[in-house]
């Protein structure tokens, strides 16, 4: 898969958090245009059409039925805001598949998200994704999404902000990751991660 490319006149930045590979941006205004994927730019299509005039929609309003061809890559995440702690509430089965090494269970059911990621890997992630958590920012991900050590998982990954509360602040998030599998020294560039934030528009 090939990385995205930063948007034209968005600054770039390294992240604040030691032994961090990404370069960040983010955008000035809401423009979806920026997601290249097809599959991440319908799953951020769908989000939308149940915003319903509100910055983001709640879990809720969240299908199953209306996304079956994005069921074994998607993952549903509650956030909470006192504790600043994600909790995973669904996971597909790719999903499930590529962190059970980690969890050593069969399901990502109220699994937390420290508990899911490898040694030191945590406060990165967090970082990564509290621009979701404070503003409701979309996150999008484009090179290597998931740690790794032989094979190397090439591909991008969009988390979209949802909100059950009445002040309308993020509560959770539904996420989409695609990634290929591929061997190190094939020429491609395996090192890095772009990450885009995208501003929500205002509501109706």
């Amino acid at each position: 898969m090939n990385r995205s490319t930063t948007a034209a006149g968005n600054a770039t930045y390294r992240g604040a958090t030691p032994n961090d590979i990404a370069t960040y941006s983010r955008a000035e205004f809401f423009d979806l245009s920026l997601i290249a994927e097809p599959n991440l730019r319908r799953i951020a299509d769908y989000w939308l059409s149940k915003c319903n005039g509100r910055r983001m929609p709640s879990r809720l309003d969240i299908d199953p039925i209306d996304i079956p061809w994005a069921l074994s890559r998607i993952f549903l995440v509650d956030y909470d805001r006192e504790t600043e702690k994600y909790s995973y509430r669904v996971a597909g089965n790719e999903v499930e598949e590529i962190f059970s090494q980690f969890t050593k269970k069969f399901s990502m059911r109220d699994v937390n998200l420290d508990e899911m990621l490898p040694p030191g890997s945590a406060p990165i992630v967090h970082e990564r994704w509290r621009p979701l958590a404070e503003n409701g920012d979309i996150v999008y991900m484009s090179g290597l999404v998931y740690a790794a050590v032989e094979r190397v998982p090439l591909g991008a990954r969009i988390l979209l902000p949802l909100s059950d509360r009445e002040d309308g602040e993020p509560s959770g998030l539904i996420g989409y990751t695609e990634c290929e599998w591929v061997q190190r020294g094939d020429g491609l560039d395996t090192t890095g991660l772009d990450i885009h934030y995208i501003p929500l528009p205002d509501p109706d």
